[in-house]
């Protein structure tokens, strides 16, 4: 018997990632376990840019098993406020209170060491949800 899940459901997650993700940060290590190191200069954080749902496309799945995906616009020319290697990328909610980092992502390699007062560029990329299988 074939498992199923309908599109609704998966848009729903993605949905909610692009609906509440306010921040998209580039960090060094370790990698940032919470909202602070993943948000804050005092911690991780290299750089970071202001995120609104018309960041986020939903769609078809473009992977062999199907489901669904979340395309996430580039972002160019985006301040360094603190030097370092950028080792990952995250969607943030918006304030402490929420205390929410929605996705943590490698940084592709190879790794791009960033410096203070320099421009970033954050590239498009996708999450993507598949369908499951049998």
């Amino acid at each position: 018997m074939s498992k199923v899940t309908h599109d609704d459901v998966l848009d729903a997650a993605l949905d909610y990632i692009a609906n509440n993700t306010k921040h998209m940060t580039v960090c060094s290590t370790p990698q940032p376990t919470t909202w602070s190191e993943a948000k804050e200069t005092t911690d991780s954080m290299l750089a970071e840019v202001a995120m609104t749902s018309t960041c986020f496309t939903l769609g078809n799945s473009t992977s062999t098993g199907g489901g669904r995906k979340v395309d996430i616009i580039a972002k160019s020319s985006i301040s360094v406020s603190a030097g370092g290697d950028a080792k990952f990328v995250c969607l943030l909610e918006s304030s402490t209170s929420a205390s929410i980092v929605y996705i943590i992502n490698d940084c592709s390699t190879p790794i791009q060491t960033l410096t203070t007062g320099n421009k970033v560029n954050f590239p498009a990329w996708r999450i993507e949800i598949e369908d499951p299988t049998t």
